[in-house]
């Protein structure tokens, strides 16, 4: 499984970012882990980011 973590980079800055991405990699092992504190940097509406990557999101453990 490879999880994307939302970091401070314009490549990898959001959920939406990631859906762009998981568009052209369609499978079940790619994942989004969204780090609330970059979202909220890059100044996201960090729920509608949220709804958007529910479903394939990974909580950190």
């Amino acid at each position: 499984m490879l999880s994307m973590e939302i970091m401070d980079t314009p490549l990898m800055s959001s959920i939406t970012r990631y859906k762009a991405l998981k568009a052209d990699l369609p499978t079940p092992w790619f994942t989004v882990y969204p780090d609330l504190g970059n979202l909220t940097a890059w100044g996201s509406d960090v729920a509608s980011e949220l709804t958007l990557g529910a479903r394939r999101s990974q909580p950190f453990i």
